[in-house]
């Protein structure tokens, strides 16, 4: 076998970390395709990205490794702490515990896998491209405190108690701060500590009472299964999986369920179903309209 694809290589800790989460996203879909209940397959992808951290903490740290050698009786795997530790203290410490006779093998592989200038570019390449992922992902999340000062406190009285009495009817026991602003077209839920529901401007001249309603239950539901702290698990996964194509699969998978489960609960309101339908239709008008060419788009 090549000392690329020993049990002690970066490679085979790359192949054994990509095979392993790939097992978790596939039987995660596998299972999320036999389930009727948007909320069951939310929370479905939910412990998905539990697990995946689960596995990712396990193997960085090198916990895989000892669970590995206790499993099967020999390291399995490569981890970050064998790497960095330096490789003569490694080859002494093996030295001395081994009989002369197996003193040149031990040496042979520990020249083998030792660091080299491949394994320490493919560990330059999988940090750049980390760095790139979290620029992507953190940076507009990094900018939400300079979104959230230029918005304004609703003081539209309908909007606040139907605000309140939703959270009630859906036991949401943390408060929740009602936001407007300009910038945006359509309702949004922000906040990792504290939930904050930013509202367009226009809200209350574009959509009736009960749209506004089915509106805020949407909303709501994703402040109660905390998607927002779900979706930052998510981006944490991809900025360090980000070679990963499954890990870019869960992530869809997550948001869009986490969607259809706030739709099922905004849909449970009174006439829910109906005015939900209406707004999602006239939010994708909206949307449509906005990214069309400036020439085509309607005058006034």
């Amino acid at each position: 076998m090549t000392p690329l694809f020993r049990s002690d290589s970066l490679w085979t800790f790359i192949l054994l970390l990509a095979a392993e989460s790939a097992k978790i996203v596939i039987i995660t879909s596998l299972v999320a395709v036999l389930l009727k209940s948007s909320v069951w397959r939310r929370n479905l992808w939910h412990a998905c990205a539990a697990g995946l951290v689960l596995l990712i903490t396990m193997e960085v740290s090198g916990a895989g490794r000892s669970v590995a050698s206790w499993v099967y009786g020999e390291s399995s795997s490569w981890s970050p702490r064998t790497y960095l530790q330096p490789a003569e203290d490694s080859s002494q410490t093996r030295m001395a515990s081994i009989p002369a006779t197996s003193a040149e093998s031990y040496g042979r592989r520990d020249a083998a896998h030792s660091r080299g200038p491949l394994a320490d570019a493919l560990l330059w390449i999988w940090l750049t491209g980390s760095i790139i992922a979290a620029v992507r992902y953190l940076l507009p999340r990094l900018l939400t405190a300079r979104f959230l000062s230029r918005c304004h406190y609703v003081k539209n009285r309908f909007l606040i108690e139907t605000l309140e009495d939703l959270r009630e009817q859906m036991n949401i026991q943390r408060p929740v701060l009602l936001l407007g602003s300009p910038q945006i077209s359509s309702p949004m839920t922000l906040g990792i500590n504290r939930p904050v529901i930013v509202l367009p401007a226009d809200l209350e001249s574009r959509f009736s009472l009960w749209q506004q309603r089915v509106i805020l239950a949407h909303e709501l539901a994703h402040v109660r299964s905390k998607d927002v702290q779900w979706h930052l698990i998510h981006d944490l996964i991809n900025i360090l999986l980000w070679w990963h194509p499954l890990m870019w699969y869960a992530r869809a998978q997550t948001h869009s369920s986490s969607e259809k489960a706030a739709d099922a609960a905004a849909a449970r309101t009174p006439n829910g179903s109906i005015h939900l339908a209406d707004s999602l239709l006239q939010l994708a008008r909206q949307r449509k309209a906005k990214h069309r060419p400036r020439s085509l788009s309607p005058q006034g």
